[in-house]
């Protein structure tokens, strides 16, 4: 197995299980493929013996790996089903996206996606073993459509890019949104990574330490995460925004006039992008003045 992978935000047990998860739903590691053993993870991602043994606790309580007589763990024979057809599993996946983007997370199912390609929802499970691997794999994929590239001149043009792509991929999946920052389904996902890393390396360049850096990316993805999942359903059910009167609003309305129903009375809208652009732009220049003052 290659040396092992650390996966941003997660702890170093989590983080080794959800490198060992991904090989074996990706087909790297097939079913009857020996897992490494506690002193094999222990060397190669430099953690203790305890940290290494609660990987194969982990690993076998999520059902992806079994001990054998001879006293090696392998990857469990229910884990990944049948060997998998990289075709087949691009094929329903991208159903599957077709669907969530058209129905939502609860239209779309395995029923659902099987009846699309026109086959029967256990062949499905031959390629994904179940829905909550299949919403990874979507996820993935959706974040990948459009990786961040670092085109623009000086740092805050380049995280501007960065937060501004990520943005495009919540825009184009509205169930991206519905996920959550922590959830299984977005954690140690290899193309949001990509955006993590490409931020991170960008604040690094410019004096933040990792972890000051870190965090900052924590806080950019959040805010992209927290506006989409919060106003994108809203505007896309009011037809391009949140609005519901032509009237203007009045310079003498109180806060109390401006409370829901007067919101909607005096007609108020939401503009998606403007909303956007403030806050990255105030985002941003709190950055700035970390840089300024990176202790």
């Amino acid at each position: 197995m290659a040396q092992g992978k650390y996966w941003a935000g997660l702890s170093l047990p989590k983080s080794i299980v959800a490198d060992i998860r991904l090989r074996i739903e990706t087909g790297e590691l097939r079913p009857g493929d020996r897992i490494p053993s506690t002193r094999e993870i222990s060397r190669q991602w430099g953690v203790a013996h305890a940290t290494a043994a609660k990987v194969l606790t982990m690993l076998r309580e999520e059902g992806l790996v079994e001990a054998i007589p001879s006293s090696r763990t392998v990857v469990a024979a229910e884990a990944s089903g049948h060997p998998v057809q990289g075709n087949a599993r691009d094929r329903i996946v991208k159903a599957a996206i077709e669907i969530a983007d058209a129905d939502g997370l609860t239209g779309m199912s395995m029923r659902a996606v099987a009846a699309r390609l026109d086959g029967a929802t256990m062949s499905i499970y031959h390629h994904v073993r179940s829905r909550e691997v299949l919403i990874r794999l979507m996820a993935d994929a959706a974040f990948g459509e459009a990786l961040p590239i670092e085109q623009s001149h000086g740092w805050r043009g380049k995280l501007e890019s960065v937060a501004t792509t990520l943005w495009t991929v919540y825009k184009g999946h509205p169930w991206l949104a519905r996920l959550g920052l922590s959830s299984p389904s977005q954690a140690a996902l290899p193309n949001l990574v990509v955006y993590v890393e490409c931020a991170h390396r960008i604040l690094v360049d410019q004096g933040l330490d990792s972890m000051a850096a870190l965090r900052q990316c924590v806080l950019l993805h959040s805010f992209v995460h927290g506006v989409a999942a919060n106003l994108l359903g809203e505007v896309s059910a009011a037809g391009g925004g949140v609005r519901c009167s032509d009237a203007p609003v009045p310079e003498s309305a109180t806060c109390g006039d401006l409370g829901e129903r007067g919101l909607r009375n005096h007609g108020f809208r939401i503009d998606l992008e403007e909303l956007f652009k403030l806050g990255l732009r105030q985002l941003l220049d709190g950055v700035e003045r970390s840089i300024g003052n990176p202790s």
